[in-house]
């Protein structure tokens, strides 16, 4: 369990410190835009996710990720991914290394699913 909250922290200060401002050659696919905007969620074991979303050339998302972890430290990353239907699937990329995510968008419009 420890092991996987250092790679999230990990992986979300990596996406924080790297992250730039995300460029697209398109825009969205209309059907898209709800997966764009900021994201906040909160991990059984008490870390805190704050990612703020954006999405270009269809399909495309690009991002950051600031994490808090219940012991207090803290940890930034950078996310790109793609949206296909009601899914969302992502990579974090953080200095320790990289997450992959896959998240559905639900009926109440929150998203559930969790990393690889």
């Amino acid at each position: 369990m420890l092991k996987i909250i250092l790679r999230s922290i990990a992986v979300i200060t990596l996406l924080v410190s790297v992250a730039a401002c995300a460029t697209f050659s398109a825009p969205a696919d209309p059907a898209n835009n709800w997966a764009a905007g900021f994201w906040s969620a909160e991990t059984s074991a008490g870390s805190k996710h704050d990612i703020d979303v954006k999405v270009g050339d269809k399909n495309k998302l690009a991002g950051t990720v600031a994490t808090a972890v219940y012991d207090g430290r803290r940890g930034s990353g950078s996310i790109a991914g793609e949206v296909n239907g009601d899914q969302v699937v992502f990579n974090a990329t953080y200095s320790s290394g990289s997450v992959e995510y896959t998240l559905t968008r639900q009926e109440d419009g929150s998203l559930r699913g969790g990393w690889q």
